[in-house]
């Protein structure tokens, strides 16, 4: 239905009411707003899409300004603060007890702050709603005579959903929240710890690894840590995507994990051509570097972009230990180069690259691998849901591109799209039927 306003004869506002027939949740036998077009002062029109969440109805406001006097397309989106104005809308649909808090969040420093959020409870409702979203009906999983009901490894992006997706909301992370898309997530068991499993209450971690201008759009790299009772149990990698051009590489970093690198110094020469470097350190002690020595090299870096090619900040450091006669590693020496002006790379890695290898690393089979599936007799292939919102109710992800077709809409789709964590869990279960031999609890790392 459509409901028109006037005054004094001239057209004011437009309306669009619906039943929400496309959802599969929040039916209404009575018409609710979803889109409201209103004339403001200033030849500015406001146009306001509304979601539907629960009880609540949020607004998501867009500003156009009406040119008459431009006879070809006359009105134009106002693009001053649109990206905030739709981040406020997010972070309202997100966290509906912490709306005051948004400026907060929206000011804080991307490059140092960690997202942290306190107190989330893993209940049995809740795993047996992600399962049957995901189609994972591992018996682990099941309340059947278990003293102890588990919770899949996926679960671990529900209880740190929070804090995960605020690392979006920085004013400098400046971007179009209506094209940001989840690519990837990445789960790891630490230290031994157990599985999460109902009745545990834990706390998550969250701090962005990256925010990187690439050719398909902004992206950014975030890795949550999820504690129970303190200790360290699992961590969580994501990384989304703003799709689009950005040129704000004054806002762009990444903290970088390098690849642990071993060099062999064969010669005296070898040795010679280490130790003249400026960026490494030498401890003092009994250990001496010679030849035939084997070094083993774990650094860090930190990197500032100036542009697509050139650096305007490069900081590493980290530990060379050697193994001794008693077949132990110690440390011999520190790494530490900085480079606060432009340069086009980095000299360690360089090194590195040159008279090292990686080590520590997957073996990849020559052939390529093999399937575990069953030759035939089991269909590898998933069919996405018909709906995404009982996905969207446990995750916490209601961004209106999965259920809301006005939005997907707006957002230039060619409809409501899957969640990428959806698609993450739904094919992982498979790694846990086959390669684990329903023995969940063998996976302990999945990307």
């Amino acid at each position: 239905a459509v409901h028109f306003e006037y005054l004094n004869d001239q057209l004011t506002a437009v309306t669009v009411y619906d039943r929400r027939s496309w959802s599969t949740s929040s039916k209404t036998d009575d018409l609710s707003p979803s889109l409201r077009a209103r004339l403001q002062p200033n030849d500015l029109i406001e146009v306001v899409l509304v979601e539907k969440n629960g009880d609540r109805l949020i607004p998501f406001p867009l500003l156009y300004h009406y040119t008459p006097e431009k006879g070809y397309a006359p009105i134009h989106e106002v693009m001053e603060g649109r990206n905030e104005r739709i981040k406020e809308f997010y972070y309202k649909l997100w966290f509906p007890s912490e709306k005051d808090q948004f400026n907060a969040c929206l000011s804080t420093d991307a490059f140092s702050q960690q997202f942290i959020c306190n107190g989330e409870q893993v209940n049995t409702s809740a795993i047996k709603e992600f399962c049957q979203a995901v189609g994972n009906h591992a018996e682990l999983y099941v309340e059947r005579r278990q003293k102890v009901v588990y919770a899949p490894m996926d679960f671990a992006i529900v209880v740190g959903w929070k804090s995960i997706i605020k690392s979006i909301f920085p004013k400098s992370i400046d971007g179009d929240l209506l094209k940001l898309v989840h690519l990837s997530n990445g789960f790891r068991m630490l230290d031994g710890a157990e599985p999460l499993k109902q009745g545990d209450v834990v706390d998550t971690v969250a701090d962005i690894n990256a925010v990187v201008n690439t050719d398909s759009g902004k992206l950014v790299q975030v890795k949550g840590v999820v504690l129970r009772e303190g200790k360290r149990v699992m961590e969580v990698k994501s990384e989304f995507l703003y799709r689009g051009n950005f040129t704000d590489y004054h806002n762009t970093f990444q903290k970088i994990v390098e690849l642990p690198m071993e060099v062999k110094l064969t010669s005296a020469k070898d040795v010679a051509v280490l130790k003249s470097k400026e960026w490494i350190q030498w401890a003092e002690g009994e250990h001496t570097v010679g030849p035939n020595a084997s070094l083993i090299f774990r650094l860090n870096t930190i990197v500032r972009f100036k542009n697509k090619t050139i650096f305007s900040h490069i900081e590493t450091t980290g530990t060379v230990t050697m193994q001794i006669s008693t077949k132990e590693h110690v440390e011999i020496a520190k790494v530490h180069f900085l480079a606060d002006e432009e340069t086009h790379g980095n000299p360690v890695l360089g090194y590195l690259k040159r008279h090292g290898k990686p080590i520590e690393q997957a073996i990849h089979f020559e052939n390529g691998g093999y399937s575990v599936m069953p030759d035939g007799s089991f269909s590898s292939e998933v069919i996405s849901p018909f709906s995404n919102e009982p996905y969207a109710k446990v995750s916490g992800d209601y961004n209106p591109i999965h259920v809301n077709p006005y939005f997907a809409d707006l957002a230039e789709l060619p409809g409501t799209i899957t969640h990428g964590m959806w698609t993450s869990a739904s094919t992982r279960k498979f790694v846990e039927i086959f390669a684990a031999e329903n023995h969940p609890q063998r996976v302990t790392s999945y990307e």
